[in-house]
């Protein structure tokens, strides 16, 4: 296509038109100017170029099959109709031919659409032709269906493509589908080594992630808003009421939340990777509040019912990244597993639940610790035990789930479906 669509150069030897050939297909010109052959020219199409050029114009003439000289204002758009033209119909087009396409916008834009799909065949024919196993009838849709899904990993991964590689990459991932994914994962860890960091932060492997999901954590990576560009914060944690359990309401109190503003998540030690969020909750039903100042709740109707509650609190300290990301992490859940009562809540082994009473068996106590996103979790409930409102593992890991949900929200990440402690 470059070639038939180059412009005009003289050379002594295919430019320049003799004593001769001036006489006989020259006529109807201006003889004061001097005029040289086309690249168009040599494949039959008499179009010619004025010279000299050094009035900053270029001037070029196509002969009608009348003998009449017709000026054209953009050789290169000529050049490409006939290009085209060729491509489909396998043959030069005459001058006349040539011109009614040139004047007519909607045949030109037909003619190039099938000169690209012909070029799309050829091209399909020299990557595929020989390739076993292909099927000839479904041979261009998967072509074009690999070279999309290559393009859209390159750039979905921010690496280059040379086009000279693409046809030899389209290739192999036919003959061999997954390879070049495969070959890409190494690619933009080496590439990208702050990438490979985020993801062990994450407890993920490149190897095993699903290529969609490491397109994604690509794209958190480099929006900004990974671990890299942002810190934990008041909406990582649990969203009261919405994110309560069936049934469970928010005692709202001054004296349960020591001024932190009724449970609005807070800072305790004024650092920006620390955040605690600390609340009461019940179930009980026909308690009423007398004292906003002491958590007085009484029943009304029946002055000997104790009203029950859970306490929440919950700290998110982060999001910790880099070469040391995943050795903190692990720490964190070494030091808690040597507990009483301690134990890994699945085979995965990536967070521990305690569950234990203090005070005589008067106060019962459940922790969840995990790391999520490169933010370690711990949160606590505390209850009388055996009450209406005691609290239980089950509620714990509810919450868990809740919080990954909106440390997945907070860096701009989708929710995962499910989170497996």
């Amino acid at each position: 296509m470059n070639n038939l669509a180059g412009k005009a150069a003289v050379t002594t030897k295919e430019g320049v038109f003799s004593t001769t050939e001036e006489q006989s297909v020259l006529k109807g010109l201006d003889r004061k100017d001097q005029y040289v052959k086309t690249p168009l020219w040599h494949r039959g199409i008499p179009l010619v170029h004025e010279y000299p050029y050094a009035t900053g114009q270029e001037r070029y003439y196509l002969q009608m099959p009348s003998g009449t000289w017709i000026g054209i204002a953009d050789y290169d758009a000529v050049a490409e109709v006939a290009a085209d033209y060729y491509l489909v119909k396998k043959k030069n087009p005459d001058a006349k031919t040539l011109w009614k396409y040139f004047n007519d916008p909607e045949e030109r834009k037909k003619l190039a659409f099938w000169a690209a799909t012909e070029l799309e065949f050829r091209r399909v024919e020299e990557v595929l032709g020989d390739l076993p196993g292909v099927d000839r009838s479904t041979r261009y849709t998967q072509f074009k269906e690999t070279e999309d899904r290559i393009k859209d990993w390159h750039k979905g991964l921010g690496l280059p493509l040379e086009y000279t590689a693409l046809n030899r990459l389209i290739r192999i991932e036919v003959a061999n589908p997954g390879s070049v994914a495969r070959a890409l994962r190494g690619r933009v860890l080496r590439a990208y080594p702050g990438f490979a960091e985020y993801l062990a932060s994450l407890d993920e492997d490149p190897q095993s992630l699903d290529f969609a999901a490491l397109l994604a954590r690509f794209s958190e990576y480099r929006s900004g808003e990974s671990l890299d560009g942002g810190l934990v914060g008041p909406d990582c944690f649990l969203r009261i009421p919405d994110d309560l359990p069936e049934g469970w309401w928010h005692a709202q109190c001054e004296a349960y939340n020591r001024g932190n503003n009724h449970g609005t998540p807070f800072q305790p030690y004024g650092n920006e990777f620390q955040w605690r969020h600390q609340f009461v909750i019940s179930r009980d039903r026909g308690f009423v509040q007398r004292d906003n100042r002491t958590a007085s709740w009484y029943d009304p109707q029946n002055s000997k019912r104790r009203w029950s509650k859970t306490r929440v609190v919950v700290d998110i300290n982060g999001p910790y990244h880099g070469t040391n990301a995943k050795e903190m992490a692990q720490g964190k859940l070494d030091w808690w597993i040597k507990e009483d009562s301690a134990r890994y809540v699945t085979d995965a082994k990536k967070s521990v639940m305690l569950n234990y009473t203090q005070g005589n068996g008067t106060q019962h106590y459940i922790k969840l610790i995990f790391t999520y996103r490169g933010c370690h979790v711990s949160l606590q409930l505390s209850s009388r035990p055996g009450t209406n409102s005691d609290c239980t593992e089950a509620m714990a890991l509810e919450f868990g789930r809740r919080l990954c949900r909106n440390i997945d929200r907070h860096f701009g990440g989708k929710p995962r479906e499910k989170v497996d402690f």
